[in-house]
């Protein structure tokens, strides 16, 4: 669970029972390990949430093996495990206050994105891995560059049709719940699959809890789990 239970949390209100503003910080370039360990316990009793943000594609342009990058599992495994060490440090740090964590920026490649990748079918490859992943390894917020802006937009500027990565964000978070489960996936199921090479390679499994209603109320829901299975390089059968 990468989250907090829904308890009662009289901190989350003001004394007239609306909820009070969060505080973020701060939004640093790269997860720095040396600068959070000290900032963290000297904001820990001010900030609801750490933030940072990362552009882990590389440049939209002038990066031949963007596309490859976005299609290969084990070059975002590299960044998942950034996720992992920034969330246990966090939760090391901040102790009793358990202070939350978010991935304040990312659109998988900087200088605005890259034309018919970062606002195409493609891109999603990369969006649900690392947003499922990022929700595995104790991150309960991630925050997408950009809605409208940029090759990386969620919305195109100028038809505002939405993109692939529209929808991808918008069935995430209509299905998957604050609950994360566990799950793995074995070789053999790979290969029923029709995975030519390794499961590590070419399939990627992650699991949640369904979402709870909008009224709070999950009575329907309490023996529902949403899977997000992601293959690729799959040969015929």
């Amino acid at each position: 669970d990468n989250v907090d239970d829904d308890d009662d949390d009289d901190d989350d209100e003001d004394d007239d029972g609306d909820s009070k503003p969060r505080v973020l910080a701060t939004d640093q370039l790269h997860w720095e390990p040396e600068f959070f360990n000290e900032l963290i316990p000297l904001v820990k009793n001010i900030v609801d949430v750490i933030t940072w943000h990362d552009y882990p594609l590389g440049p939209g342009y002038g990066n031949p093996n963007l596309q490859a990058h976005i299609m290969d599992p084990t070059f975002h495994q590299k960044f998942l495990a950034q996720a992992q060490n920034a969330s246990a440090m966090v939760r090391q740090l901040s102790g009793e206050q358990r202070t939350e964590i978010w991935m304040g920026e990312t659109g998988g490649c900087y200088n605005s994105g890259h034309n018919t990748t970062s606002n195409a079918f493609i891109d999603s490859f990369w969006y649900l891995q690392v947003m499922a992943g990022f929700a595995a390894n104790g991150h309960s917020g991630f925050c997408r560059q950009s809605f409208i802006g940029g090759n990386y937009e969620l919305v195109d500027k100028e038809t505002h049709v939405p993109n692939p990565d529209y929808y991808s964000l918008a069935i995430f978070n209509r299905l998957m719940g604050e609950k994360v489960l566990w799950v793995d996936a074995k070789e053999e199921d790979a290969k029923n699959l029709g995975a030519s090479n390794s499961v590590q390679e070419q399939v990627s499994v992650w699991a949640h809890c369904a979402r709870k209603e909008d009224n709070g109320n999950n009575n329907n829901n309490n023996n529902i789990i949403v899977i997000i299975v992601i293959l690729i390089n799959i040969v015929k059968i």
